[in-house]
């Protein structure tokens, strides 16, 4: 029960996020939850996982070189994903 009064609690209080995608005439709107740090490391502990390091997103140099930096740089500054690693 504790457990699951924690999930109901995480829900109340997890941010959410509307990303707009406009093309040929049709509206795409994708809503995610956005989760504290403290209840991605609570969900990964409680799944067994024990070394849990956050990494910045970052672009490879393919995506630079087809891209350019600009075309990357506010995804870099205003990202909303979540790059964890674990083991």
């Amino acid at each position: 029960m504790v457990i699951l009064q924690k999930i109901l609690y995480l829900c109340m209080t997890a941010n959410l996020l509307n990303t707009h995608f406009l093309q040929v005439n049709i509206l795409l709107i994708l809503s995610n939850t956005i989760w504290s740090k403290e209840t991605y490391e609570w969900a990964f502990r409680g799944s067994g996982f024990r070394n849990i390091k956050w990494v910045s997103p970052s672009i490879s140099q393919k995506g630079i070189a087809k891209y350019g930096v600009l075309f990357w740089k506010y995804f870099l500054k205003k990202s909303s994903f979540v790059c964890i690693e674990c083991n």
